[in-house]
């Protein structure tokens, strides 16, 4: 089972994005964060192995939260979903290692398939 962790201020688009992910086999959404502070106390008391993240966040960019993990040398891979689609954001994630970069709206059969890809990388792994 991968364990996910959903970041995202918008209940609603966090609603979705959990929706989607459950209907991959193996994937469970084990948390749902709607700010920064909130993601990084999750990663602290939950197992997670995916964070499902968006970049625009009330408190603190969501960049940073990757940046913090790989500080940390917490073992979690990172999906970025957002409306950021500047060169400079999308350059800075994949140097910090981001399996995928998926730009809103999202649709479901791209969301899924950056999930099977994850899902099929770690398996190889």
């Amino acid at each position: 089972m991968i364990r996910v962790l959903i970041v995202e201020d918008d209940f609603h688009v966090a609603e979705i994005n959990r929706q989607m992910t459950e209907q991959v086999s193996d994937f469970k959404v084990v948390k749902i964060a709607g700010t920064a502070q909130k993601a990084l106390q999750s990663l602290h008391e939950n197992n997670i192995d995916l964070v499902i993240l968006d970049v625009y966040l009330p408190d603190t960019p969501g960049i940073d939260i990757l940046k913090d993990v790989r500080k940390l040398e917490l073992p979690v891979d990172f999906i970025l979903i957002t409306a950021a689609q500047d060169t400079k954001t999308i350059e800075e994630s994949l140097r910090f290692g981001i399996v995928d970069y998926l730009i809103k709206p999202v649709e479901m059969v791209r969301y899924q398939k950056a999930l099977i890809r994850y899902a099929e990388r770690k398996t190889t792994l």
